[in-house]
Protein backbone atom coordinates (compact mmCIF):
# COMPACT_ATOMS: atom_id res chain seq x y z
CA UNK A 1 0.00 0.00 0.00
CA UNK A 2 1.67 3.48 -0.67
CA UNK A 3 1.81 6.47 1.31
CA UNK A 4 -1.17 8.22 -0.24
CA UNK A 5 -3.14 4.71 -0.09
CA UNK A 6 -2.38 5.03 3.47
CA UNK A 7 -3.40 8.60 3.91
CA UNK A 8 -6.73 8.57 2.03
CA UNK A 9 -7.55 5.45 4.09
CA UNK A 10 -6.80 6.94 7.49
CA UNK A 11 -8.83 10.36 6.21
CA UNK A 12 -11.48 8.27 5.58
CA UNK A 13 -11.67 6.47 8.76
CA UNK A 14 -10.80 9.56 10.82
CA UNK A 15 -14.46 11.14 8.45
CA UNK A 16 -16.10 7.75 9.60
CA UNK A 17 -15.59 8.53 13.30
CA UNK A 18 -16.00 12.15 13.21
CA UNK A 19 -19.60 11.21 11.84
CA UNK A 20 -20.08 8.63 14.32
CA UNK A 21 -19.27 11.09 17.21
CA UNK A 22 -21.49 13.56 15.88
CA UNK A 23 -24.50 11.26 15.55
CA UNK A 24 -23.90 10.27 19.52
CA UNK A 25 -24.39 13.86 19.90
CA UNK A 26 -27.74 14.46 18.28
CA UNK A 27 -28.86 11.18 19.37
CA UNK A 28 -27.83 12.61 23.33
CA UNK A 29 -29.09 15.95 22.07
CA UNK A 30 -32.26 14.18 20.82
CA UNK A 31 -33.38 12.51 24.27
CA UNK A 32 -32.09 14.79 26.59
CA UNK A 33 -34.71 17.38 24.45
CA UNK A 34 -37.51 14.45 25.02
CA UNK A 35 -36.78 13.99 28.76
CA UNK A 36 -37.20 17.84 29.34
CA UNK A 37 -40.25 18.16 27.40
CA UNK A 38 -42.13 14.77 28.93
CA UNK A 39 -40.53 15.39 32.80
CA UNK A 40 -39.97 19.44 32.33
CA UNK A 41 -36.49 19.14 35.05
CA UNK A 42 -34.07 16.46 34.15
CA UNK A 43 -32.06 15.96 37.20
CA UNK A 44 -27.88 16.29 36.81
CA UNK A 45 -27.29 12.77 36.57
CA UNK A 46 -28.79 12.41 33.70
CA UNK A 47 -27.09 14.52 31.66
CA UNK A 48 -24.30 12.22 33.49
CA UNK A 49 -25.19 9.00 31.73
CA UNK A 50 -26.71 10.98 28.75
CA UNK A 51 -22.68 11.72 28.14
CA UNK A 52 -21.58 8.11 28.78
CA UNK A 53 -24.19 6.55 27.27
CA UNK A 54 -23.41 4.12 24.27
CA UNK A 55 -25.47 4.11 21.28
CA UNK A 56 -27.91 0.84 21.90
CA UNK A 57 -28.14 2.55 25.31
CA UNK A 58 -29.63 5.85 23.97
CA UNK A 59 -31.39 3.60 21.98
CA UNK A 60 -33.38 1.65 24.42
CA UNK A 61 -33.13 4.62 27.31
CA UNK A 62 -35.63 6.45 24.02
CA UNK A 63 -37.87 4.16 23.53
CA UNK A 64 -38.59 3.64 27.29
CA UNK A 65 -40.21 7.12 27.84
CA UNK A 66 -42.84 5.96 26.07
CA UNK A 67 -43.83 3.95 29.41
CA UNK A 68 -42.03 5.63 31.81
CA UNK A 69 -44.20 7.32 34.48
CA UNK A 70 -40.83 8.61 36.25
CA UNK A 71 -37.90 9.24 34.72
CA UNK A 72 -35.92 7.00 37.14
CA UNK A 73 -37.53 3.92 35.45
CA UNK A 74 -36.17 5.25 31.87
CA UNK A 75 -32.45 4.56 33.28
CA UNK A 76 -33.43 1.37 35.52
CA UNK A 77 -32.72 3.70 38.51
Amino acid sequence: MSDDEILNTAGIRREWMLRQEGLQEEAQTILRLLLEKRFAHVPPWVAEKLQQATKSQLENWTLRILDAQHIEQIFDV
